[in-house]
C-alpha cells in the first residue's frame, strides 16, 4: 500500500491504495455522496493525484 494525495478546488484527501487508479475508485465509492453534494467533479481526469512521499511537501500535509 502507498499513500495517495488527491485534491481539487478546495477539496482534499489521503488515500491508502496500491496505485493512483484505485485511490480514486476508493475515495470516489466511500465519499461519493459528500463529493456530489460539494459539486466536486468524479471524472478522474479533473483531479491532481500524487503519490505522497517525505520529499512531497516537505513531509507534511496540511487541509484548510
Amino acid at each position: 500500500m502507498k499513500v495517495f494525495y488527491l485534491a481539487q478546488e478546495n477539496f482534499g484527501c489521503v488515500v491508502y491504495a496500491d496505485n493512483e487508479n484505485d485511490a480514486f475508485e476508493k475515495m470516489k465509492c466511500q465519499r461519493k455522496e459528500l463529493l456530489e453534494s460539494l459539486g466536486v467533479s468524479l471524472d478522474i481526469t479533473q483531479w491532481e493525484i500524487k503519490e505522497f512521499t517525505p520529499d512531497l511537501y516537505d513531509g507534511v500535509l496540511c487541509f484548510y
